[in-house]
């Protein structure tokens, strides 16, 4: 990568590969004690309207948007084995409504 004009190297650390797994973090508030710490979800993009990133859970079928993520950018989600009803809800004017 070429440096910038002020001659150093722009930080590109937070970008992320589409569609890899990505482990949203459940705050202990939202959760009972046994239940799992994380839900799994795919990667979609960084949100346009705050530092967090855009991800859709396959079991809810929602779009949630949070800052709390592990990514696993080794694994990614096999559309072709899970099915997933023919549409995914697109609706991102509730952006500014952050999910965690």
């Amino acid at each position: 990568m070429t440096p910038d004009w002020n001659g150093r190297r722009p930080d590109v650390s937070h970008f992320k590969t589409f569609g890899s797994i990505a482990y949203l973090h459940i705050p202990n508030e939202k959760k009972n004690k046994l239940d799992e710490k994380g839900e799994k979800c795919v990667f979609l993009s960084v949100s346009d309207c705050s530092k967090a990133y855009k991800l859709y859970n396959p079991n809810t079928k929602k779009i949630i948007i949070s800052r709390d993520v592990i990514f696993d950018q080794e694994n990614f989600w096999q559309w072709h084995v899970h099915s997933v009803d023919n549409n995914i809800p697109a609706d991102f004017d509730e952006e500014a409504q952050e999910g965690h």
